[in-house]
């Protein structure tokens, strides 16, 4: 289904990571580049591994305090007030229901090569 932002407003931006704190809005419509500089996370830098914009507004972000790492976070980050919400629990593979109303995360058990 076509996006249509008049009804899912999340769809009326594409967000780019940057691999850094830098994240940019592109309006859909206007064409023009909003950037962003969220803020730390814990007092340590990261980088931005996957970018999924909800419906209500906000954004789960994959985090890595390091590139190649192996750790992941997940967050949720409202771009109205710059404020950063940690999951607690939640790593790993992260994706969102097709009306962006739900996220979803899943994590790996200790010796499994297999999500669980």
């Amino acid at each position: 289904m076509p996006c249509r932002p008049q009804r899912r407003p999340f769809c009326s931006s594409v967000w780019i990571g940057t691999d850094s704190r830098q994240v940019f809005a592109l309006n859909t419509t206007t064409f023009a580049l909003i950037r962003y500089l969220l803020p730390q996370i814990v007092g340590a830098s990261w980088e931005d591994n996957i970018l999924l914009a909800l419906s209500d507004g906000t954004l789960m972000l994959s985090t890595s305090p390091l590139a190649g790492s192996g750790i992941y976070n997940n967050v949720i980050w409202t771009p109205s007030t710059n404020q950063i919400s940690p999951l607690v629990g939640m790593s790993n593979i992260s994706f969102r229901s097709g009306d962006g109303s739900k996220a979803y995360s899943l994590g790996y058990a200790s010796g499994y090569t297999n999500p669980v």
